[in-house]
Parts: structure tokens; sequence; C-alpha cells
């Protein structure tokens, strides 16, 4: 019975909401910043005679009342149903791509312009120090020569704010950027060979340190032995922010296309709410995105302790 609720739960999470979030998202995007002339254009332009879905989705709009109403919300639930799939696999694919274009390109190669503009500052840096160090003039002139070479106390505590601060920020601007995501969390990565070692003792086979074989093999043991796991909810959790993030881009997307290139097409406020609007799905790529990211590692964590609780115990 359970597990019937679970597996409700996790069509719930990973295709209902996503599905009716992506209606709602672009209904509220689109509706935000177009004018009503240009959709009642719109409308019009559309020969709603031609074609029977618009004409009978028209009609019970036009015809809203409370015996309808049962129906619009299963035709909503069906259409974000079934959205909820599409979002699903092109959150994947997005997030491949992302890989690609981000963690191996754009962050590899800002990550080598850093180094380099670091290694020619500490060496100009350097360079700079020994000259001032290799004047006469300064020998007896120690708190002029210390100021000149940033060594006073002032000097120092203001580079480790500066740089704490900077570290920061980049921290942050590399954690947006960064769309491949550690199977576990740090400590954890060392139990995985222990695990992976466990089974192959236990079951005399060569398994893989793959994190969907040591998922799955954990999924079976929790199942069949009755333990207790969230596994499944961190499964659910981190598929639905994957597609809410995916969700939030495709908003971003929507949003820039209306602002930038139909801008006849809006209303006269667009100029204050289209730049809010991507602010705001702007927040919510980089909050969804990082709650991905630590479902993704919570999720295998739990099946790798899991696991590990279970061969131990039988030992």
């Amino acid at each position: 019975m359970w597990e019937k609720i679970e597996s409700f739960l996790f069509d719930i999470l990973g295709l209902l909401v996503p599905g009716i979030v992506l209606i709602l998202g672009v209904a509220f995007s689109y509706f935000s910043l177009i004018s009503s002339d240009s959709w009642y254009y719109l409308t019009q332009k559309v020969n709603n005679e031609s074609i029977i879905v618009i004409n009978h989705i028209s009609i019970l709009l036009e015809r809203f009342n409370g015996g309808n109403f049962l129906i619009i919300i299963i035709f909503l639930i069906l259409l974000g149903y079934l959205l909820g799939h599409i979002v699903k696999v092109f959150s994947k694919i997005y997030y491949g791509a992302c890989i690609i274009i981000f963690d191996n390109g754009i962050i590899e190669l800002l990550k080598y312009i850093w180094a380099s503009i670091k290694k020619s500052v500490k060496d100009t840096f350097r360079d700079y120090k020994q000259f001032i160090d290799s004047r006469p003039f300064f020998e007896q002139r120690y708190k002029l020569k210390k100021m000149l070479k940033f060594e006073n106390k002032f000097f120092k505590v203001t580079f480790i704010f500066v740089r704490n601060i900077f570290k920061f920020i980049s921290e942050i601007f590399s954690e947006a950027l960064t769309f491949k995501v550690d199977s576990y969390e740090p400590a954890n990565e060392k139990l995985v060979s222990e695990v992976v070692g466990l089974i192959n003792q236990k079951y005399e086979v060569d398994f893989p340190k793959k994190w969907y074989s040591v998922y799955k093999l954990s999924k079976t043991i929790i199942t069949h032995e009755n333990l207790k796991s969230l596994g499944d909810t961190f499964l659910a959790k981190y598929n639905l922010y994957r597609s809410l993030s995916f969700i939030s881009f495709l908003n971003i997307v929507l949003t820039c296309v209306l602002y930038f290139f139909l801008s006849e097409y809006l209303n006269p406020y667009a100029n204050i709410l289209g730049p809010l609007l991507l602010i705001i799905h702007l927040l919510f790529l980089f909050t969804f995105h990082e709650k991905y990211k630590r479902y993704f590692k919570l999720c295998g964590n739990e099946t790798l302790i899991a696991l590990f609780y279970f061969f131990k115990k039988q030992q």
C-alpha cells in the first residue's frame, strides 16, 4: 500500500506539479507583459470556427460556471501531467547541455584566466617587494618600507576583508554556473569503495561504482528488507527541482523574447515589469538549481548509508 502511495506522490511531485507550474508560469509571464490590445488582436486573428479544439475551449470559458468548472480542472490536470513528462525529459537534456557549456567550457576557461591573472599579480607584487627591499633609501625608513610593501596591519586587515568578500561572491557565481552534481557528500565518498567491496564480497560479483547501480541495489534491499529510508523522497524532490529549474529558464527566455524583440506588443508598464519578472525568474532559477543539486546528493547519501548499514548489520 505504501509503495502505491509513494508512486502516486512521485508522479505528483515529478510530473503534475512541474506541468501545472509550467502552465501558470508561462501564462503569468506572458499576460504580465502583453497588452490587452495585442491579446484582443491575437484572439481575433485566430479563427476559432476553423479549429474545433479552440472553439470548444472558448465556449467553455465563455460559459464558465460551477457545472463546467470540474471539466476545466480535469483538463488542466491532464494537460499538466502530460506537460510534466515533457518537462522532465527536457530538463535532463537542459542540464546535460549546461554541463557541456558551463562546467566543461566556460567554468574551465574562467578558471584558466583567473589562474593566469592570479599568477601575474603575484609575480608583479613579488617583483615590487624585491624592488623595495633592494633600495638603500628604505633601509633606515622601516615604517615607510612596511607601508609601501603593504605589510602594516591596516593593509592586511583590508586585504583579508576584500579577499573574503571576493571569494564569497565568486563561490556563489561558480555555484550558479555549475551544473554537474557530486553523487555524494565529500565526507561520504570514501564509503563508496567500502560499500562496493562489501557487495562484491557478499554476492561474489564485480559491482560497478556508479551512482545509479548503487541506488538501484539499495532500493531493492530497502524494499525487501523493509528498511526505512528517505531515498525515494529525495529522488522525487530532486526531479521536481530540476524540472522547476528548467521551467524558470524557459520563463527567462520567454520574458527576454517578449521584452527585447516584441516590445511593440507589450503594455505601458512593461519597462518596469520586464526587468522585475526577469529578476524573479533568475531568483527562482538559482533557488531551484541549488535545491536540485542538494537533494541529488542527499538521495545518493541516503541510499549509500542504507547499504552500508545493511551490510554491516549482516556481519
